[in-house]
């Protein structure tokens, strides 16, 4: 959570300024059970956007048209006056159903200027020297005929007790 608001915060501060009215959609990754696999956790996603923006198609069952479905209504659905933002926490808590690990469902270069996305993941390993594969794919997806520079990615360092309180006083 606190990576969330940290990178909302920097994206305000980085020009982003336009989401006043923007459709805002967050999930935390691992924390229900629509949000433990890619494809329920693209259900949701695409179920919430077409609330928001009045679509009545039907989201498809099948992985791979979903998959499709998913980068349309992220492409396509958002406008200058309504741009989509989206927020992923801990996309390594994403069990490895459909190789959602690898994130190939997840569209992270040539976004149109109507998405942000933001996502937080672990380090590359983990407490107990565990090889955490997200941060992995989403550096080796971005570095792919890219200019994404290491300002890309952002290392939030763990809550201080102190800083806990100071973000709900701030409430």
């Amino acid at each position: 959570a606190k990576a969330c608001i940290e990178t909302y915060h920097m994206s305000l501060q980085r020009g982003y300024k336009s989401l006043y009215n923007a459709t805002i959609v967050v999930r935390f990754v691992g924390t229900s059970a629509g949000s433990t696999t890619s494809r329920l956790l693209m259900r949701s996603i695409c179920r919430q956007l077409s609330r928001v923006y009045d679509k009545r198609e039907t989201i498809p069952d099948d992985y791979a048209e979903l998959v499709q479905y998913f980068k349309v209504c992220l492409f396509t659905w958002g406008t200058i006056h309504r741009p989509i933002v989206i927020f992923l926490d801990s996309l390594d808590h994403l069990s490895n159903d459909d190789n959602g690990l690898k994130l190939t469902w997840l569209p992270m270069k040539n976004l149109p200027h109507t998405l942000k996305l933001v996502v937080t993941t672990q380090p590359l390993t983990g407490e107990r020297g565990e090889d955490l594969v997200c941060l992995r794919m989403i550096q080796a997806a971005m570095s792919k005929g890219s200019d994404a520079s290491d300002a890309t990615f952002i290392h939030v360092k763990p809550l201080e007790l102190h800083e806990g309180q100071e973000m709900l006083d701030s409430w």
